[in-house]
């Protein structure tokens, strides 16, 4: 037991908190700064009079609901909730809270002690969202795995229900140079109606260059594009390789650049690719790089793509090496975006839980999908580093991201992914021929509770 010293408004007063913190339960947990919310409080654990229960509000930043600072940093502002005989449920009603960040609500009660005691039962953060933060919503999931339609195992459709069961609201099926084997393995997971967004992919590459890539939500596939059009291809392949300085490159490195980039316009021109993303570049098979240096500091520095990959997996060494070459990037005027992916070859042993990507779209559909990790709108999250789970999880993205997706990470995902994993038992279940009417209704049922769910943690 730790004894704080506090200023609760304008009075000065002891705090006495206990280890316990599960005492209560706010909901919503994201409010939108600036408009006014109503809050309710679950509280539990607690047999005395709910009337003297009050709240310690402070925001990150030290301010008070009025907006004022307050320089002490033992301050705290005291709120009575408003509270039902009989009920075990506060309500504070009409609170502006303003500010992106973490509020926190303490739930305390006063002791009989002088000088003043307040002994707190219950911790409950909120956080607030500027506007157009708070239009989107979180969506966990994957652009980069493979079934045995290529190189890897298990059929396409177990991907997807795998993907689910580690809380993956979409998932990508990227094989080796194939888009349309992706479409009937979707269709498959798609008759189910679970809710889970199903998004076709292709890794792509070309002849003996190093280049790998994945095309997300493509309308055709791109290495059928250049086998069908061989002659077009070779066109565009030699007015782009007099458009890329060879400067220090090596013919094979220029060439391979060139090569590169025309298949990242193939791929958004041709095929209809929505996102382009820069598969594994410091992937080292047989002790060397795939990416030789050269090749991989050009194609970085011209950035022809919407998104790297980082890492390939859990390896935090690929990881430290692409975040520095964000940061060269950023210093270069150019704002790189991070994903993280499975690139999965057997997803029924893959941990899809702890490495993806976190996205926040204005929907959960392939199209805003695509369009929030172009406009950098994603982090990618490293719950894993080599191969050992992390108490907490490293996210790379854009400052005011890291932040809330730790807060998303301990106040909503652990539900939200409790749910996808109970539905993914019965999609899997289904999907291997094993499943009935009652398999079904499992699986609608599931998904209306994660859409329930969604409803109680952003205020309306």
């Amino acid at each position: 037991m730790k004894t704080f010293r506090l200023l609760a408004i304008t009075t000065l007063a002891t705090i006495t908190i206990t280890a316990a913190w599960g005492n209560a339960e706010i909901l919503p947990k994201i409010c939108e700064s600036g408009k006014n919310a109503n809050f309710t409080i679950e509280v539990t654990n607690y047999n005395g009079p709910m009337q003297d229960l009050r709240i310690l509000y402070i925001s990150q930043d030290g301010k008070f609901l009025d907006g004022k600072y307050h320089h002490d940093r033992k301050a705290f502002e005291v709120l009575t909730p408003e509270c039902t005989s009989g009920s075990k449920t506060l309500k504070l009603n009409n609170i502006k809270l303003n500010g992106e960040g973490i509020h926190t609500m303490q739930l305390a009660i006063k002791a009989n002690t002088k000088p003043v005691e307040w002994k707190v039962i219950g911790k409950i953060p909120v956080y607030s969202l500027q506007p157009d933060l708070f239009a989107l919503r979180p969506y966990k999931g994957d652009f980069h795995a493979h079934s045995k339609n290529s190189d890897g195992a298990g059929p396409g459709f177990s991907v997807f229900a795998y993907a689910r069961r580690g809380g993956h609201d979409f998932m990508t099926l990227s094989d080796h140079r194939k888009y349309n084997t992706a479409i009937p393995e979707m269709e498959k997971v798609n008759e189910l109606n679970s809710g889970m967004l199903t998004i076709p992919g292709e890794e792509f590459h070309h002849g003996p260059t190093p280049l790998h890539s994945v095309s997300v939500n493509a309308k055709a596939g791109v290495c059928d594009w250049v086998e069908n059009n061989k002659e077009e291809f070779d066109k565009m392949l030699e007015a782009k390789m007099k458009e890329v300085p060879q400067n220090e490159l090596s013919e094979f490195d220029h060439k391979s650049v060139a090569t590169a980039e025309v298949m990242y316009d193939i791929a958004r021109e041709k095929a209809g690719a929505q996102l382009v993303i820069y598969s594994h570049p410091y992937w080292m098979p047989n002790g060397r790089y795939n990416a030789p240096t050269p090749y991989n500091k050009t194609l970085l520095d011209r950035h022809k793509f919407d998104a790297i990959e980082c890492p390939n997996g859990t390896d935090v060494e690929q990881a430290m090496k692409v975040v520095a070459d964000v940061k060269r990037l950023a210093l270069a005027g150019y704002d790189a975006t991070v994903v993280n992916v499975s690139d999965t070859h057997n997803a029924e042993k893959e941990d899809f839980a702890s490495n993806h990507t976190i996205v926040f779209a204005k929907n959960l559909n392939a199209t805003d999908i695509c369009k929030a990790v172009r406009d950098g709108m994603c982090v990618a999250t490293i719950g894993k580093v080599n191969d050992k789970p992390k108490t907490k999880p490293l996210y790379i993205g854009k400052e005011r991201l890291i932040p809330y997706s730790y807060f998303l990470s301990k106040y909503y995902f652990p539900k939200h992914d409790q749910i996808c994993n109970k539905q993914a038992k019965a999609m899997l279940k289904d999907l291997f021929g094993q499943g009935n009417a009652q398999t079904k209704t499992e699986i609608h049922d599931l998904r209306d509770q994660l859409t329930e769910y969604n409803k109680t943690i952003w205020a309306k």
